[in-house]
């Protein structure tokens, strides 16, 4: 390098230093903060970005002191199948079919645990071998002893990498279970993309089903409207564990695995998904919800009905209540009012269609829309209840009964559902169940201030690029 060279990246590391110290500090990788300067300064010199950035490897090592993703461990069991099947490398499959959240979770986690860049892609590249064999043997299993056997003693060209990473990675096969299987081995093989250690039933008849067109459309629309309603990224993996979740489907579900079998992988069985929903909607142009508000408040979106029921839209303003504006009056209607009232919502989750759901609200006369509401997903399974959670109605805004929805049979919100829950409700059960809960569980004591309607979902309401979480 000559003297005006020398000069040109002593004026370059003065210009960008403090800046590439703050990415640093925030926590992105090398090749991240590469890729965000290059992005936003595309006239960087990018020969003297990629020097200041290689004298300065250490600045970049973050201490992963967060529990391993889901990402991270089910890599551990993918790199046990290739080390003991002998599958090789095949960077091709995992550049072209692997799901995005494996390349990027993966090659954060070791770049910033110092593994190098080499060693990264012979990771990744066994990886991918792995999940092409899968995908045309599906049926492939891997026993708890086994994958143990490869944690004690992995290759030596692992056992490096394993050393550089300060957590129990490969995590223990009682970790795995506890995480993707609810405590069950054979459930988070499944979960992961691989087959149950028991594939055949007692009888010799298959556990893993085949499915038809309309049961993997079911499904996927299903899970969409599953990652709706908890604010989650439709990720291979988050779809493995809920198809695998025995106690929230009556019905099979198509596991990853089949999936990826039949089409080759998961962006793929996604994108056949919401082709196939996008079939039987209206029209293109939806939006992401089509609100369809067929319940009082005064106003409404359908025609009132012949027979003007007493919670027809046309009773509702003759009573001259129109829109509260409110809260303070006394409640009113007897107990026949809430029982009309449960009819009502009860007729309106029978006529949904099946990619529909069913919002109930309650008025508080608070305009801020700070309003408690409970909503019905209807499938195969039956009848899927929530009702807003402390997280997005706090009790210090409205009322919130914990103790009498638990006793009620509701499930409190946890990681993967953020709202209060009911599965598995028949047709006939659900409005009670949720007219209920606003009842008591959220102090909705007025049965002329609801209001409800349908909402469809759409495929635009999922981008064709999916972020990881």
């Amino acid at each position: 390098m000559d003297g005006t060279d020398c000069e040109a990246y002593t004026v370059f590391r003065e210009s960008y230093r403090s800046l590439i110290d703050d990415l640093a500090e925030a926590g992105w990788t090398r090749s991240e903060t590469r890729y965000r300067l290059v992005t936003l300064y595309p006239d960087i010199p990018r020969d003297f970005l990629d020097r200041f950035l290689a004298e300065h490897p250490e600045q970049f090592l973050h201490t992963a002191d967060e529990a391993l993703n889901g990402t991270l461990l089910a890599a551990g069991v993918w790199l046990a199948v290739n080390h003991l099947l002998d599958l090789g490398e095949d960077r091709g499959f995992i550049a072209t079919y692997g799901d995005q959240a494996v390349v990027q979770d993966v090659s954060r986690y070791l770049e910033s645990a110092g593994v190098s860049d080499d060693h990264t892609a012979m990771i990744l590249g066994r990886i991918g071998a792995t999940l092409a064999f899968l995908t045309q043997y599906p049926h492939t299993s891997l026993t708890s002893a086994d994958y143990q056997s490869f944690r004690a003693d992995p290759p030596q060209e692992l056992r490096e990498v394993f050393g550089l990473i300060r957590q129990d990675w490969p995590a223990s096969p009682r970790y795995l279970s506890s995480q993707f299987g609810d405590g069950s081995w054979s459930r988070a093989l499944v979960s992961m993309g691989l087959a149950p250690a028991q594939r055949f039933a007692p009888d010799g008849t298959d556990r893993i089903p085949d499915f038809t067109e309309d049961r993997f459309r079911s499904a996927i629309a299903d899970f969409l409207t599953y990652c709706i309603r908890n604010n989650r990224k439709p990720l291979a993996l988050l779809y493995g564990r809920w198809s695998a979740d025995t106690a929230r489907h009556t019905t099979p579900r198509p596991t990853l695995g089949t999936l990826r079998h039949r089409f080759g992988a998961w962006h793929l069985a996604l994108a056949q998904g919401r082709r196939l929903i996008n079939d039987e909607a209206p029209g293109a142009g939806d939006p992401r919800y089509e609100e369809h508000w067929v319940g009082p408040w005064g106003s409404s979106s359908r025609e009132p009905r012949s027979e003007a029921g007493s919670w027809s839209p046309q009773h509702w303003v003759e009573r001259g209540i129109g829109v509260v504006e409110t809260v303070v009056q006394e409640a009113s209607g007897d107990e026949n009012s809430w029982a009309e009232l449960v009819a009502e919502i009860s007729e309106a989750i029978r006529t949904l269609p099946w990619k529909h759901f069913l919002t109930v609200e309650y008025d508080t006369g608070n305009t801020g829309g700070d309003s408690p509401y409970a909503q019905a997903f209807t499938g195969p399974g039956g009848v899927t209840a929530t009702l807003v959670s402390e997280q997005f109605l706090p009790a210090v805004l409205w009322p919130l009964d914990e103790e009498y929805l638990v006793d009620a049979g509701w499930r409190p919100p946890h990681a993967e559902q953020l709202h209060w829950e009911r599965t598995q409700l028949s047709l006939d059960d659900s409005a009670t169940e949720i007219v209920d809960a606003l009842r008591y569980g959220r102090d909705c004591s007025d049965p002329y201030r609801f209001r409800w309607g349908s909402g469809a979902m759409y495929d635009r309401a999922f981008p064709a690029t999916i972020p990881t979480i």
